[in-house]
Formats: C-alpha cells, sequence, structure tokens
C-alpha cells in the first residue's frame, strides 16, 4: 500500500496534539478550583466554551455540573444530567485521578462509541468529587477510517494504471514501484535496488540526462527506455519524472510515471520501414514520379526526375515547368488546366528537356486521388522515356513503307512481266504464221492450202491473245465471286489476331465490339476478309503521328432490321476531308498510296449486293461500314 510509511506518525501527532489540549483544560480548570485564582465567571467561560466535555462529579459519582460540549456529546440536558450517575453516559468511567484513556459511551439514543476520557479529583490521588474531561474519539476513528479507505483505493488505483508507477530517494534508491511482483525481492533486499540495472545499458545514459537536467531545471522531464520484463527481453517504456521539493529547494524525492509504448514503436519502426521500401521503390523505378496538391502545384519529385532535368527540387518548384519543349507547352498546359478543374485523369505525350539540352518523349499519365467525399486531394503522375521507342516505331513504320512501295512494284513488275509473257507468246505465233501465209502465197503456182493453215493459226494465236486480255480484264471489273455460308464474326476474329503485335506495337487500343450471334452470310470468304484487312490497314495508318491517347480502333459487328449483317472500322486519326472521292481509283491521302485499295473493296461488297462507306467521326477520326445481305444465294 503506497505511503503506509506515513500512517503511524500522522496518527502518533494527531493524539499528541490532542492530549496536550487536554491536559491543558483540566490542568487550568482543576487549578483554577483549588486555588481560587480565576475568578468564577471567568472558569464558567472557560469550561462552557471548551472543544471536549467536562462534568462535575461529587463524591458518590453524582453528576454536579455539565458544559455545552457534553449536551451536544451525548445528548442529555444539563437539566436531565444532573443528580443522574455519571455512569449512564460512561459505564466505565474510572473516578480516580488517571491520565486519558479510551472508553465506552452511551447517547441518550443508546448508541454507542468511543471517547478519551480523563478524570481529575478535587485532591489528588483520593478517590472521590473531581472532574471528568471526554473527547469524542468516533470523528477522529471516522477520519481515520477515511484515510485508510482512501490510501487503499488509491493503492488500487496506482496497481490498476497501466504502466509503472515509482518513487525515489534523493539518492536514485527505489522505494516504492506499483507493479513490483517482479522486483519483489529485489525491493525487499537490504542492499539498495539499482533502478538502472533493469534499464537497457544504451538508454541509461539518456534517462540520467534526462533526470540531470529536471534537477538543474526543477521542471518535469520525459524520455523513453527499455526495461527489462520477466520474460528476459526489453520493452520499450515512455516515462514522465518529476522532483519534490522542500522548504529550500532541495529535492527530497522523485516521482514518476512510466507506460508500455512498445507496441506503438514496433508499429512505427514497421511504418518507417516501409515507408523506406517505399521511397527505394519510387526511387528506383524505371520512371520519373511527381505528386501535386489539389490544385496542381508541385509537392515532390523523385530523384531520377531531378537528375534529368538537372535540377534541384526547389528550383523546379519555383521556375514551373520551362523544361517543356516550346511546341508542347501550350497544350500541355491547357490539358493539364482542364483535368485539374475536372477531377479526371491525365494522358499525354510529349517532350522534356534533358539536363544537356537534348529533348526526349516522354509518355505521362496523371491519376488523381480522391477523399471519401470525391474531393480530389492529390495527383500522382508518372512520367515514361518513350523516345527511343518512338524513334524505332518511326525507324519500323518507314522500312515497312519502304518494304511495301517495293512489293507494291515488284507486283506490278511481275504482274507486267506475266502479262508480257502471256500476250508476247501468241503474238509471237500470230507473226510466224502470218509470215509463213505470205510465203506460201508468194510460191508459182501459190499453196492455198497451206497459207489457209497458217492463216487459221493466226486466228487462233488471236484468240489465244484476246483470252488474256479478257483474264487481265477480269481482274478489274465486277464478277460473281464463288460464295459460302460464312460467319462474319469469325473472319473478323481471324483478322484481329493478324493485328494484335502490330496494334500493340504502335499502342493503339483495340476494342472488338463482336454483337453474338450474328446471322451467317453468302460471301467469297477470302475476298470479305481482304476487305476488312484493307480497312484496318488504312485505320492503323491514319492514325500515325497523333496523340497515344487518341489512338484508338474500333471494329463492330451486328445485323440490322433490313436483313443484312454490317461491319464497321473506325479509328481515332486525323479525318478526311471528303468521305466519297476516297473510293475514286487512283486517288490516295497517302504520300506513297496508290489509291486502288478502297476502290477494289466498293467493288468486291458491290458484287456481293451490299454497300461500302465512309463518315467522319466528332471531334476526330473515320467510321468505314459495309453490308452484305444475309441469305442470298447466287
Amino acid at each position: 500500500m503506497p505511503f503506509t510509511h506515513l500512517l503511524p506518525g500522522l496518527a502518533y501527532c494527531a493524539a499528541f496534539v490532542l492530549g496536550l489540549l487536554v491536559a491543558s483544560i483540566a490542568c487550568l480548570c482543576s487549578r483554577a478550583i483549588l486555588r481560587r485564582s480565576i475568578p468564577d465567571e471567568r472558569v464558567r467561560h472557560i469550561v462552557e466554551v471548551a472543544p471536549i466535555g467536562v462534568l462535575s462529579v461529587d463524591a458518590r459519582g453524582r453528576i454536579r455540573g455539565a458544559n455545552a460540549a457534553i449536551e451536544n456529546m451525548f445528548g442529555f440536558s444539563r437539566t436531565e444530567l444532573l443528580g443522574e450517575p455519571v455512569w449512564i453516559v460512561l459505564p466505565k468511567a474510572n473516578l480516580e485521578s488517571c491520565a486519558a484513556m479510551q472508553a465506552p459511551a452511551l447517547r441518550r439514543d443508546g448508541t454507542r462509541f468511543l471517547v478519551e476520557f480523563g478524570f481529575a479529583p478535587v485532591e489528588q490521588g483520593q478517590r472521590g468529587s473531581g472532574t471528568a474531561f471526554v473527547r469524542d474519539l468516533s470523528r477522529q476513528n471516522a477520519a481515520r477510517e477515511a484515510l485508510v479507505a482512501n490510501n487503499e483505493k488509491l493503492s488500487l488505483i496506482l496497481q490498476m494504471l497501466p504502466g509503472f508507477v515509482w518513487s525515489e530517494r534523493a539518492g536514485g534508491e527505489l522505494d516504492y514501484l506499483n507493479q513490483q511482483a517482479n522486483y519483489l525481492e529485489a525491493l525487499n533486499a537490504e542492499e539498495p535496488f539499482d533502478w538502472n540495472s533493469m534499464v537497457h545499458p544504451d538508454d541509461v545514459a539518456l534517462k540520467r540526462k534526462a533526470l540531470d537536467a529536471m534537477m538543474q531545471t526543477g521542471e518535469p522531464c520525459e524520455y523513453e527506455f527499455r526495461l527489462l520484463g520477466d520474460d528476459g527481453k526489453y520493452r520499450w517504456y515512455q516515462a514522465r519524472t518529476d522532483a519534490l521539493h522542500d522548504g529550500r529547494g532541495t529535492v527530497v524525492r522523485c516521482y514518476g510515471l512510466a507506460w508500455d509504448i512498445d507496441t506503438r514503436k514496433r508499429v512505427e519502426a514497421a511504418l518507417e520501414a516501409n515507408e523506406r521500401e517505399l521511397r527505394l521503390m519510387v526511387e528506383t523505378i524505371p520512371g520519373m514520379v511527381t505528386v501535386n496538391d489539389a490544385t496542381g502545384q508541385l509537392e515532390y519529385a523523385n530523384q531520377r526526375l531531378l537528375e534529368f532535368v538537372g535540377r534541384s527540387f526547389q528550383q523546379l518548384y519555383n521556375r514551373g515547368w520551362p523544361i517543356l519543349h516550346p511546341d508542347d507547352m501550350e497544350k500541355d498546359a491547357r490539358e493539364w488546366r482542364r483535368c485539374v478543374e475536372a477531377g479526371v485523369p491525365m494522358e499525354a505525350t510529349y517532350r522534356l528537356r534533358r539536363y544537356d539540352g537534348e529533348y526526349r518523349w516522354f509518355e505521362v499519365r496523371v491519376q488523381p486521388l480522391h477523399d471519401e467525399r470525391g474531393k480530389v486531394t492529390r495527383w500522382y503522375g508518372l512520367f515514361i522515356d518513350v523516345d527511343d521507342r518512338r524513334k524505332a516505331e518511326e525507324a519500323l513504320r518507314t522500312a515497312q513503307s519502304r518494304i511495301s512501295r517495293a512489293t507494291k512494284i515488284a507486283t506490278v513488275a511481275e504482274l507486267s512481266a506475266s502479262i508480257a509473257h502471256e500476250v508476247n507468246q501468241p503474238l509471237a505465233a500470230i507473226v510466224t504464221n502470218g509470215h509463213a501465209c505470205q510465203s506460201w502465197l508468194a510460191s508459182d503456182p501459190p499453196n492455198l492450202d497451206r497459207a489457209r493453215q497458217a492463216a487459221e493459226r493466226v486466228v487462233r494465236d488471236g484468240n489465244s491473245a484476246a483470252d488474256v486480255v479478257g483474264r487481265i480484264r477480269a481482274l478489274f471489273r465486277q464478277t460473281a465471286p464463288a460464295k459460302a455460308r460464312l460467319d462474319l464474326n469469325v473472319l473478323v476474329s481471324e483478322v484481329l489476331r493478324l493485328f494484335e503485335d502490330d496494334l500493340a506495337c504502335k499502342s493503339i487500343l483495340l476494342v472488338s465490339e463482336l454483337h453474338y450471334p450474328l446471322p451467317h452470310v453468302w460471301a467469297d470468304g477470302p475476298q470479305i476478309q481482304q476487305i476488312i484487312t484493307n480497312l484496318m490497314n488504312n485505320a492503323i495508318e491514319a492514325m500515325d503521328g497523333v496523340e497515344v491517347v487518341q489512338r484508338r480502333l474500333t471494329v463492330r459487328t451486328w445485323s440490322d432490321a433490313d436483313g443484312r449483317a454490317c461491319v464497321q472500322v473506325s479509328d481515332g486519326g486525323r479525318g478526311v476531308d471528303d468521305v466519297e472521292r476516297i473510293f475514286e481509283p487512283f486517288y490516295s491521302t497517302k504520300d506513297s498510296g496508290m489509291g486502288m485499295g478502297l476502290s477494289i473493296c466498293r467493288s468486291i461488297v458491290e458484287a456481293h449486293g451490299g454497300r461500302l462507306w465512309a463518315a467522319s467521326l466528332q471531334p476526330h477520326g473515320t467510321a468505314l461500314e459495309f453490308f452484305i445481305p444475309l441469305e442470298v444465294h447466287g
């Protein structure tokens, strides 16, 4: 129990003071009565106002007088007490000269209580008349019991506190510890308990420094330290210590409170480790990272970005973003303002100036962070260097363009050679047979039979040449294709698979919206696939040079109420000015185009009884759409 060492002293002091008070009054009254040195009126006044009860008793023990304190203490009036034996209120009263003693007393209502009783006879050492002095101890006992109860309550509170409470003497010896089960043996030992022996060696100096500062300044101190537990492991505690000074300002005792913060320290250590790991991750990812506040103001830039631009964060913060290419600055600023005002993500591609003055292409993605109310609190940006990729793509496009042109030239050359070969043979035969016919007719006499045979061969070879020309013409005019029952979704899916790598290489988002089930059509499969392939190629080439966010290619299929299967290919390119002229032969919007692709596609579609057309999209892009009648045989 805390502070129990003070109780005996307090009780002794209280008894001593009250004993002196009783003795003084008794002495004064006795002397006044015996010696008559004080006038009767003054004696009566002193007795009447005395804080203890005074009874005047005759030789037979009957009450001859009582003061007001007696009336208040026992509940009897003085009139009721006069002539009554003193034992009706003090059953065990000793009417011999005696020092103060504790005795039971009886109130008028029959309740018993404890008093301190003393008797002073008129003649010292004889039994007889005299004066009795009575002091009520019930209140003192109640106060003492209340003090004990409060002390037990305080002890319970201290024991239940989720931490250590201790007191130290001025010399540093520990003399109280609320949770002392683990240290009881050490506290009860004859040798002083070394408090620091339980503190982690690395924390002893810190604790001593904090306590020394408290001694010098007189202000409470706080510090953290590790304390050895009964399991042999150290746990973190946070402590607050204050000093008790005497009247001269000298420290006589220190009181302290320490609470367990080991879990908090472990959580903080884990959070710090996670923060270090996240920071290391942000600093080492192959990209540049920024954090902006809700208004778009820069708050953080990782080291990779600072090294790229060759500036400190403060310089970047103060000067804004003059590292953008002049051609991209206005467009980027406008797009950034729009996204911040609308609270929507931003995707863009622009050039940043490196510390050596070289501009490089970056793909930028900025994502907003919203609170629970949907309000933007921060913006997180990622900058990915795509300069090498763009250069490689450009080189690849150039190579593909050259290959395509070379292929077209080779195809034309091959076709020309084939035509020349096919036509040259019958023409050569015609010339030979013509000369033969002339020779037979010029002979004497003319050989008409042989000349007729040569002329027949000329006609035959001429028809052969006409057949060659007819087959060539058939390539460029509408002919009835070989049709079969086909699923357009299957044809479209096969074409899309062929373009997967090309779309991924050019960062084009493919959106496939195929309607299932789609009724079958009667068509020439290879020709329909050739149409879809041509439309896909045109859409991909139309998006060269546009922003990555615009690169979106959508392929849709559906059937309408008119019994037609429809296919649409749309892109996010720059669009076309004249949606009808693009179907004219030898007209092309591309520098290297021959202008025959869409014309041939329209011819094939119309040969199937369908129609092909184009439409401009807003704000940019073009859609090409064709339909083929369902279940049409022929």
